[in-house]
């Protein structure tokens, strides 16, 4: 016999939602950076194609937070970095600033609607990207800094805003879904 008083089992039942959400989120990150890097690479422009990833984390961010956009952020871009090969921790830092940076947003605007995603997808790609070329030139890369600006970051950012008009309805609805869930299992956690 299981006792399930005040925060016994569904307190469980509430953790493990959270955990799976969490783990369907990174899995769709990096379902994102299997189509970034597969059937997106055609959709390159100028040596720029739209960050998927980054459009996961705001999305997630958004609905979320500062605080779980950012621990997106941080694994999603780990990930990529270990893909990429180059420069690991500096995409991590990146990402994990854009999902706390869309969280920060998220917290702020009204979420609701498409213009606030977008421009938290943009403004979010500019700080991810930006982070990413201080760092790279800390490490040493010599990036010329208007190349890098002007070509790089709003170019990017232009694109990721694109595409999150796009795909960001799909994630939201996703994890609204996630979010209705959790809210199923704690009232019952509640009631004993």
């Amino acid at each position: 016999m299981v006792a399930r008083g005040r925060g016994g089992g569904g307190f469980r039942g509430a953790v493990t939602a959270a955990r799976a959400r969490r783990g369907l989120t990174l899995l769709a990150a990096l379902l994102a950076l299997a189509v970034q890097t597969s059937l997106f690479a055609g959709l390159d422009l100028g040596g720029i194609r739209p960050d998927l990833v980054l459009v996961v984390v705001v999305a997630y961010a958004l609905a979320s937070g500062a605080w779980e956009g950012a621990l997106l952020g941080l694994a999603a871009g780990f990930l990529v970095d270990l893909y990429g090969g180059r420069l690991i921790g500096v995409g991590t830092l990146a990402k994990a600033a854009a999902g706390a940076l869309a969280g920060f947003l998220g917290e702020k605007a009204f979420r609701e609607h498409a213009l606030v995603h977008a421009a938290a997808i943009f403004v979010s790609s500019l700080g991810s990207n930006g982070v990413y070329l201080v760092l790279a030139r800390a490490f040493g890369l010599d990036w010329p800094l208007g190349w890098g600006i002007g070509r790089v970051i709003l170019s990017g950012a232009l694109y990721d805003a694109l595409a999150g008009i796009v795909l960001y309805p799909l994630l939201a609805r996703a994890y609204r879904a996630g979010n209705r869930l959790d809210d199923r299992i704690l009232p019952s956690a509640e009631g004993g």
